[in-house]
């Protein structure tokens, strides 16, 4: 019940805006089941008075009411629309009554489908919308504790999943009760007895549906959990296949990929039998009340007279306008519990994630000065990564920051750009807290390498177009000649500005990645720069080649370099060295020696 009315809450948040719309589906909604209604008793006159089921007499208004109220007047109005001079006239103005309401019911109903249409794919966009939106202001935190392909199937399978929690259902709970009542009235007012007992044996189907329903809230939950790995293993070995293949892992991975997908499938075997049993269930008990309907009444118009003969036609029309909102009712209960599993993963995700990193309301447009962390602590749960961090460096100059593996490095740049947000002390830009700042604007005004090489599949200019959509030919050639990769003579690519660089950049070696990455990363002219290990990993010319793209980026920018090498740590005006999340040497640059 809990988790029943935190979902219906927050659905009706989505569904409030569009009630206007939801409202015009209702209206249509009445007119659809009139028009069954007037249809049932048109059908239900044509033929008791064609196959002469009570009398050999045409449709008339002295013999059209054996019933009485309710019955009665739709006996009266049938009657004197369509009662002509001779059987067969009245048979042609029925057929021609019915085929004009089949028609307006059809086109109603397509008026009355894209507007759920409309409206359903509205509401899925807004929260995909919603929920990307929060991505894009996570801390860097989320997406290491996070599969991306998890995250994908969140975003396509739960949501596509939460269609029926918006205006179709919303549509259904409001027309099939509708639906049902008038079809229970109209059958009432020709036999209470025979209603009751049609009712009697459709109900006991109520318990069985809410079985079905709670069983498949469970299975969903699982299914959708499975989806996600399954999701999750694919990206991860499109993202690793190199290393399955170079360390021959390939059949571990196909025999992990294999358990995953077989897990999947036992599941929605599981999930498919128990949504067909609930319909199934309405339609075992429908046929049941049909036949007990027949006997019983077919008892009453032949043996006791109680009824006429049409009024049992009108019975057995009208039956299934019981039995059909009851099966639309059970498989709608049964769809809201496996998309109300998808419901909770999508919202709580959004509710998890509702205080994104503080963002500052001014805005950054200036080269900055000078840099400066003052007592900064910063960790993620109960563990520290940064402790009592505390440095400032001039305008203009370069800073390196060194020490082992694991030390903090890459968690101070993240800090310097607002990725995170420190727990303790301050990020000071020319004495100005960066919290103040806003967060998307202080990063335009870096430049931002990362340590593994990030590229699109595509040419060298998409890449830089990337960063700055209306750059020139001529500033991306200056940001390649800065970063080493355009020399006097022309390209060291072989196809200039239209050279591929392939999946994850691999059609270039890895010198020629990381100086692209700086390349992009200079594109804008940004007066800071902060750079994560730009020569792990590579050979002596390539960190060379590195070194002399950043000795050409130094004029007028202040760096910060996260790096172990000492060919890089050289040209660096002022270095710090952390250790453990700690500061232990801050000073301007020394000949060190290699570490």
């Amino acid at each position: 019940m809990k988790n029943m009315t935190y979902v219906m809450g927050r659905t009706w948040g989505y569904l409030r805006p569009h009630m206007g719309a939801i409202t015009a589906t209702w209206v249509i909604s009445v007119m659809v089941i009139s028009i069954q209604a007037l249809s049932v008793w048109i059908g239900a006159e044509f033929i008791s008075k064609v196959l002469r089921l009570d009398d050999a007499a045409p449709m008339s208004l002295d013999g059209a009411a054996s019933s009485s109220g309710v019955a009665a007047f739709m006996d009266q109005l049938v009657a004197g629309a369509l009662t002509r001079a001779t059987p067969y006239e009245t048979l042609v103005a029925s057929v021609t009554a019915l085929f004009f309401l089949g028609v307006l019911m059809a086109a109603v109903r397509v008026v009355k489908l894209y507007i759920i249409a409309y409206v359903n794919q509205t509401i899925l966009f807004t929260i995909r919308k919603t929920l990307f939106s929060r991505l894009t202001h996570l801390n860097l935190s989320f997406s290491r504790i996070n599969r991306p392909g998890e995250v994908a199937s969140l975003f396509i399978q739960d949501v596509n999943q939460l269609n029926y929690l918006f205006i179709d259902a919303a549509d259904r709970v409001f027309m099939q009760p509708i639906r049902l009542a008038v079809a229970l009235f109209l059958m009432a007012s020709i036999s209470p007895r025979l209603t009751l007992m049609a009712l009697a044996i459709l109900l006991p189907g109520g318990a069985v549906i809410h079985l079905v329903g709670v069983r498949i809230h469970a299975l969903t939950g699982r299914m959708m959990e499975r989806v996600a790995m399954v999701q999750g293993h694919l990206t991860e070995y499109l993202s690793t296949v190199i290393l399955a293949r170079a360390l021959s892992r390939e059949e571990l991975e196909r025999r992990k990929f294999d358990s995953e997908t077989d897990a999947n499938r036992r599941l929605m075997v599981k999930m498919m039998l128990m949504d067909a049993m609930a319909p199934q269930v309405v339609n075992i008990l429908f046929i049941a009340a049909t036949s007990a309907l027949l006997i019983i009444g077919g008892r009453a118009v032949l043996v006791e007279g109680t009824i006429s003969g049409g009024d049992l036609v009108k019975l057995s029309l009208l039956l299934p306008m019981v039995s059909y909102p009851l099966e639309a009712l059970a498989t709608l209960y049964v769809s809201y519990q496996a998309s109300s599993a998808c419901a909770i993963r999508v919202f709580r995700f959004l509710d998890q994630q509702k205080k994104p990193l503080p963002e500052g309301e001014r805005r950054v447009g200036r080269p900055v000065r000078n840099l400066a962390m003052e007592k900064v602590s910063y960790g993620v749960n109960d563990m520290d990564i940064l402790t009592d961090i505390s440095f400032s460096i001039p305008a203009g100059a370069m800073l390196a920051v060194y020490g082992p593996s694991g030390s903090g490095k890459t968690t101070l740049l993240s800090l310097l750009a607002k990725f995170e947000v420190c727990r303790e002390g301050a990020v000071l830009v020319d004495g100005e807290d960066i919290k103040n700042l806003d967060g998307v604007y202080w990063r335009k005004s870096l430049g931002i390498v990362t340590q593994e090489p990030l590229l699109i599949n595509a040419a060298i200019r998409e890449n830089l177009l990337y960063a700055q959509p209306d750059a020139t030919d001529t500033q991306m050639i200056d940001a390649l000649s800065r970063a080493s990769l355009w020399g006097d003579k022309g390209s060291y690519l072989p196809g200039g500005l239209e050279t591929e660089v392939g999946n994850r950049g691999d059609m270039l070696s890895g010198g020629e990645r990381q100086r692209l990455t700086i390349a992009r990363a200079t594109l804008h002219d940004p007066g800071m720069m902060l750079i994560d290990e730009p020569t792990s990993q590579l050979d002596h010319d390539s960190r060379m080649a590195i070194r002399q793209a950043l000795l050409n980026l130094k004029k007028g920018r202040t760096i910060v370099v996260a790096t172990h090498d000492k060919l890089i740590r050289d040209i660096a005006d002022y270095e710090a060295r952390i250790e453990n999340g700690r500061l232990v040497h801050f000073g301007k640059t020394e000949n060190h020696g290699d570490e």
